[in-house]
């Protein structure tokens, strides 16, 4: 997705700035933090610079890549040790929970330890996917090596959301983001009375409810995220962090609050969660 098409709109200029904008008294819009994406990817690969090249030029400059199954940790590691501002984390995805055996979780400890998060792990209730109950250990060895090792947890959830919740209240002592939420109110204050974010997505630009839900939450809860080369706006066409003005202008939209002291928020939100060094402040709403 070329960063064109993803600029988010801006003051028109009155010759008092010289970014183009007026003196709103702002600072410059700071650089976005994608908080969850799967760069290490095959369907990435040979493009990846390219990809990234486009997240720059659209002011992502930080992102999460998660990892889904073993044979992407490898190429994981080596991508967070060659691009600046690439943050790994490590887990087995429920869709392919069955093709894993104990050699690999074995193999995780040392991997977190050059890592921000445990993931992407979680349940997925959908139609053709492993049983619940072997995803269920699955999970459950994965959130307690969090608790173990002192990381935050990236969960994906379909169709199982409430077993989820009711699976992280067990492990009391972890932290976490439920990425692409798309629940209900009730799941959402669950999860931040347990002090798990939400991470927000593509569908949050199709989705009248997710918008009529964003706008209750407390912002301190809140993060955004790609899902790249998942959840395309266009179809044929592999989704990229690029996209992540256009999910932050949404946002912004929703809650009529100027992009910028958002972004604030949102990054000071993720560099909590991961433990990242940034200059991104803003305070709680």
């Amino acid at each position: 997705m070329g960063a064109s098409e993803l600029t988010v709109d801006r003051e028109p200029s009155t010759g008092q700035g010289t970014d183009g904008r007026r003196d709103l008294g702002l600072r410059p819009a700071p650089e976005l933090i994608d908080t969850h994406c799967h760069l290490a990817d095959r369907r990435l690969s040979g493009r990846l610079e390219a990809v990234l090249a486009r997240s720059r030029a659209a002011g992502v400059t930080k992102w999460i890549a998660a990892s889904a199954s073993h044979d992407e940790w490898d190429r994981l590691l080596e991508l967070s040790t060659i691009h600046e501002g690439l943050h790994a984390a490590f887990g087995i995805h429920p869709w392919y929970c069955d093709r894993h055996q104990a050699m690999h979780l074995h193999r995780l400890p040392a991997l977190l330890d050059q890592a921000v998060a445990v993931g992407e792990c979680g349940l997925d209730f959908g139609p053709k996917r492993p049983a619940p109950k072997l995803q269920e250990h699955w999970l459950r060895l994965q959130l307690q090596l969090a608790k173990e090792l002192a990381k935050p947890v990236i969960l994906h959830a379909y169709k199982s959301l409430d077993r989820l919740i009711a699976m992280i209240e067990e492990v009391p002592e972890i932290t976490g983001v439920v990425h692409g939420f798309a629940g209900s109110r009730q799941q959402a204050e669950r999860l931040i009375a347990r002090g798990f974010f939400l991470g927000l997505g593509t569908r949050l630009l199709r989705s009248g409810r997710l918008k009529r839900l964003v706008d209750g939450l407390p912002l301190h809860a809140l993060l955004i995220e790609s899902d790249a080369p998942d959840q395309s706006l266009h179809a044929n066409r592999l989704n990229e962090p690029a996209v992540l003005p256009r999910i932050l202008a949404e946002v912004a939209r929703i809650r009529a609050m100027e992009s910028e002291l958002l972004a604030l928020q949102l990054n000071s939100n993720a560099a909590r969660l991961f433990s990242l060094e940034t200059q991104a402040n803003g305070a709680k709403a």
